[in-house]
């Protein structure tokens, strides 16, 4: 069971949705969202390797739903995979690493292009907080720069329409690392940001590939829609 009451919809442009990932169990609850309230609207989700291997067989069943999967090296499966710098291992992950990243960003912009939806954890891993720790939170430490690197390279087109939405996952109490399948779980949007306004307040200083500031404002406008203790 999910609760996602005021979920955008029926927006014309492609919307890019930022969730916190404290456990597995919003997964199903997203894909559910997904076909209640958007029917046959091409679907983009990133999924780690072991996960990949795990559903590639019914990849094709899942695409006719419009769920596109596809493979990504999270940083906690790269460091499980314990490859030595400088050794031949290392570099063939790495091409991987790289394979997968740009067959990602080639699907993303098909899929903002015939106006889906493309729903990533911003923290890349599964935490139980927004942010990951009390030095980000204060600017100590710098945020993954998840959403300003995709924004950067969908907004790298200027025909591109592609809405942003902070959503905040309020998992249920006692919830475990699973998928909790008997117990309820909350997916609430936070307000919008218009591709427009992406444009104007974060591009003007972009560098190295990311957005200045998106990063972090996202990730408040994502705590924002939870209770204080998810924030760190």
């Amino acid at each position: 069971p999910g609760k996602y009451d005021g979920f955008p919809h029926d927006n014309k442009n492609g919307m890019v949705v930022g969730f916190n990932h404290p456990s597995l169990g919003e997964i199903p609850r997203i894909l559910l969202l997904k076909i209640d309230k958007m029917g046959d609207k091409p679907m983009l989700f990133p999924v780690n390797l072991p996960w990949y291997e795990a559903l590639a067989q019914d990849y094709d069943q899942l695409k006719s739903l419009g769920i596109i999967i596809t493979p990504m090296i999270t940083p906690s499966t790269w460091e499980k995979l314990g490859l030595k710098t400088g050794t031949q291992e290392y570099k063939a992950g790495e091409r991987i690493k790289k394979g997968f990243r740009e067959l990602y960003t080639d699907l993303a912009k098909e899929v903002i292009r015939n106006g889906g939806v493309i729903f990533v954890a911003p923290s890349a891993t599964r935490q139980q907080t927004v942010f990951k720790s009390a030095a980000v939170l204060n600017k100590q430490e710098d945020v993954i720069p998840t959403m300003s690197v995709l924004a950067a390279q969908l907004f790298a087109d200027a025909d591109t329409h592609c809405d942003f939405v902070p959503m905040g996952v309020l998992p249920p109490d006692g919830y475990g690392k699973g998928l909790n399948f008997f117990k309820t779980y909350e997916l609430r949007p936070g307000e919008i940001m218009r591709a427009d306004y992406i444009r104007k307040k974060y591009m003007k200083n972009a560098k190295d590939g990311r957005l200045n500031g998106f990063d972090y404002d996202f990730h408040e406008r994502i705590a924002k829609t939870l209770p204080a203790k998810f924030r760190v």
